[in-house]
């Protein structure tokens, strides 16, 4: 039977004090009774895109690292899928298990105190329509068992489409401390707005 298997390394290079990465493709051709009949390697300079992939590695890393130490919880909504991805960290902060978050927007709508829900749907749709730099807002969310949270909030359209609609909305989520003050004017700011 004919056939052929390729592999692919990676491989380190010191030339003349110049540390340079070289990608090597190989593949090998093999007649019907499984004999090679020849091989081929390609190899290209591949420096450039290593160096890429270890900052685009070490960024990622850090972004963990700083969303850790924060105690943030992070979200990502593609609008136009109406998918929310959330983080482990924002399940938490809601007593949901990760591996059974919903993805939709109307599930986490649902969570939202319904005193707070017309200010946060104003606050989403003025920022989705570019009218504020940032969408950022404070209200309460209920814990899985029962309790409210008070939660800040904090994102940006990301992406937007050639006219300008928004495509996707990336933040954090931060519980607010239970000191009276920070929660005092959270609920403050949801008072005035219910009787606007």
């Amino acid at each position: 039977m004919d056939g052929l298997e390729a592999s692919e390394i990676l491989l380190e290079m010191a030339l003349d004090s110049k540390q340079i990465w070289i990608r090597m493709i190989t593949v090998a051709h093999f007649n019907h009774d499984g004999r090679m009949t020849s091989i081929q390697a390609f190899i290209t300079e591949n420096t450039a895109q290593k160096y890429t992939e270890d900052k685009l590695n070490e960024t990622n890393r850090q972004m963990r690292l700083l969303l850790e130490a924060s105690e943030l919880g992070t979200w990502d909504w593609n609008i136009p899928a109406d998918i929310n991805k959330v983080n482990k960290k924002w399940c938490d902060m809601l007593g949901i298990e990760f591996e059974y978050v919903e993805t939709s927007v109307n599930y986490f709508r649902q969570l939202i105190h319904p005193a707070d829900r017309s200010h946060v749907e104003r606050d989403l749709a003025k920022h989705l329509q570019g009218l504020t730099d940032a969408y950022t807002t404070s209200y309460r969310m209920k814990h899985a068992d029962g309790h409210w949270v008070w939660i800040e909030t904090y994102g940006k359209v990301v992406e937007r489409d050639n006219s300008g609609r928004a495509l996707r909305l990336a933040g954090t989520h931060g519980i607010l401390p239970t000191d009276g003050s920070t929660v005092a004017r959270a609920k403050a700011k949801t008072i005035t707005v219910f009787y606007q």
